[in-house]
Formats: structure tokens, C-alpha cells, sequence
């Protein structure tokens, strides 16, 4: 298991490294997305730290606060240090989601991320339930297909 710091450094890398940037907004959902994935294909988290039902979707908060002084803007940074941090597989899936995510906008993957009766649409609760943990069980049940 990795750092969700770790995971969204890689994907900042990736992504510059293949001239489609993130922004944070885009970065919070592909975190979301790779999670899931790890579940669903190799039974396992990609990182421990919690994901929250924010208003715009999933967000690993502590990732989040590192990147938000980008706003909207992409984040143009490279981290050659984690271009090696995933196993074989771990990596097809990681790059595979990655590319999935940046071949749509950042407002599409907010909109696939309020699935509804999927997690995030299960725990947020509007303006009083923002910023709600996403239990780990629901992205499993989802992930896994135990919906």
C-alpha cells in the first residue's frame, strides 16, 4: 500500500509526462477511480488514508490541502522519485485509469462520480454532510460489484 501523497504525485507526473496536466479537481476524482480499481482488480487499497463526500465529489483531503493552491489551474510538476513506486500490474492499472480520466473533463468525472446509489452518492448529504468520510466497505461493495 502506498501514500495517497505518493499515488497523486505519480499521477501529476504521468500526466505532465504525456503533456495532459491535472488539476486538483481532476487529481481528487483519478485518486477515487485508482482506488476503486485496486479493489477491483487486485483485492487490495492503493492507499489507506480516508476519501470524503465533498460537494464536488470524492477528495482525499490531505492530498487536497497540498494541491489547492492551484485552483482550476493545472498542476504542472514532475516527480521523477515515484515513477517507480507500483509493481507491474499496479502500474497497468494506475496508467490505465489515469488515461481514462484525462480523455474526459474534469466536470464529467465530477458528474460519474455522483453515480447515483454509488458511494459518494450514498454518504453525501448536502451543505451537512460535506466533507462526510466515504466509508471504505461502500467503495469496496461498489468496486466489487456487492451493490
Amino acid at each position: 500500500m502506498y501514500s495517497a501523497l505518493d499515488i497523486a504525485k505519480y499521477v501529476i507526473d504521468y500526466s505532465n509526462r504525456r503533456d495532459t496536466p491535472v488539476s486538483n479537481l481532476q487529481l481528487q476524482k483519478i485518486l477515487y477511480y485508482i482506488q476503486m480499481n485496486f479493489y477491483r482488480h487486485l483485492n487490495k487499497p492503493a492507499f489507506n488514508e480516508d476519501i470524503e463526500a465533498w460537494r464536488y465529489g470524492p477528495v482525499v483531503s490531505s492530498v487536497y490541502n497540498v494541491y489547492c493552491m492551484y485552483g482550476a489551474s493545472d498542476i504542472c510538476l514532475m516527480y521523477p522519485e515515484v515513477r517507480t513506486i507500483f509493481s507491474g500490474r499496479e502500474s497497468e492499472i494506475a496508467n490505465w485509469v489515469i488515461r481514462a480520466c484525462i480523455a474526459v473533463g474534469a466536470w464529467e468525472l465530477v458528474e460519474k462520480s455522483h453515480i447515483k446509489d454509488g458511494p459518494w452518492d450514498k454518504t453525501y448529504k448536502g451543505g451537512l454532510g460535506d466533507k462526510e468520510v466515504i466509508p471504505k466497505e461502500e467503495i469496496i461493495a461498489y468496486a466489487v460489484g456487492k451493490r
